[in-house]
């Protein structure tokens, strides 16, 4: 009961964007700040045909940022070779439409 705790309340800001995006509710969700860890959250930013996930992560350790940084730069790439692959992008910025979001 208690194990899946975590995942459960985790889940749910996905699972009320989710719904609200299938049954065409979406325009009524404000963006969504889910923080796991201190430092760091997952921002859930509803637009009218998607839900767009961002993850704010920090890494303290110089070798950390440079590895997360190889990896994430990958996920990039490989929009451009897999047809339908979803969206990723690796910056240090906030972006523009998420500098209102509230913690």
């Amino acid at each position: 009961l208690f194990g899946n705790l975590k995942r459960n309340l985790l889940a749910a800001p996905f699972k009320k964007a989710f719904d609200a995006l299938a049954d065409g509710k979406v325009s009524s969700l404000k963006p969504m700040v889910v923080p796991f860890r201190p430092k760091e959250r997952i921002i859930l930013n509803p637009t009218n045909d998607r839900i767009q996930v961002y993850f704010y992560i920090e890494f303290e350790d110089e070798t950390d940022r440079a590895i997360a940084k190889v990896f994430l730069q990958e996920f990039s790439e490989s929009q451009r070779k897999i047809p339908r692959a979803p969206a990723v992008t690796f910056t240090y910025d906030c972006p523009g439409d998420l500098s209102k979001v509230k913690d």
